[in-house]
């Protein structure tokens, strides 16, 4: 992945400006997992690496 994942709480934090990326490295394992399990390669859309 290109960086660290955009983790906001919309509720309380509408205006997105507060990443809760390295203060929920629970939320960041989770949601990483999702991605990695969920991913199909795309040639629009390549991540490097791939």
């Amino acid at each position: 992945m290109g960086g660290p994942l955009q983790i906001y709480n919309l509720e309380a934090d509408p205006e997105e400006l507060y990443n809760w990326h390295y203060e929920r490295a629970d939320l960041v394992e989770e949601f990483e997992a999702i991605i990695r399990k969920e991913h199909k390669p795309s040639p629009y859309w390549p991540i490097r690496g791939e």
